[in-house]
């Protein structure tokens, strides 16, 4: 009995822990969109010290997007992967996210992430507008 509580113990606290770390992922996903959203609107080089590299086709994509964007937006967060082909077709989405940047229109672009523990950074693992 005593081994039973002390393994639901220990699954408590790893839920818990991994509920936190997920909630800091997001807010960190959350807050790379903003610095991307941000240098495009201000007319600055596309980057954030959150991603290990921005490359010219989404600097290009923001700085496109930019009069869209500087009314209002929104960034939408969620955990896990695109579905199968964007993504994999197992959609292990470990550490993956999705961010969909929106405005009073709608959908403007969305970005595939993946969080590198080794470098606390994300890697854009691509992007797509609407069709």
């Amino acid at each position: 009995m005593k081994k039973f509580i002390l393994i639901l113990l220990i699954i408590n606290l790893i839920f818990v822990i991994s509920c936190c770390s997920n909630r800091g992922l997001k807010e960190q996903a959350i807050s790379a969109g903003n610095d991307l959203v941000n240098a495009a609107i201000h007319n600055e080089s596309v980057e954030s010290e959150l991603i290990v590299f921005v490359g010219e086709g989404i600097k290009n994509k923001f700085r496109s997007l930019s009069d869209k964007l500087k009314k209002e937006y929104e960034i939408i967060y969620k955990r896990g992967d695109a579905p199968h082909p964007t993504g994999e077709k197992f959609n292990l989405g470990v550490n993956k996210c999705i961010l969909t940047i929106k405005n009073q229109s709608g959908e403007l672009l969305a970005l595939r992430l993946k969080y590198d523990n080794k470098l606390n950074k994300f890697h854009i693992l691509g992007f797509w507008t609407p069709k």
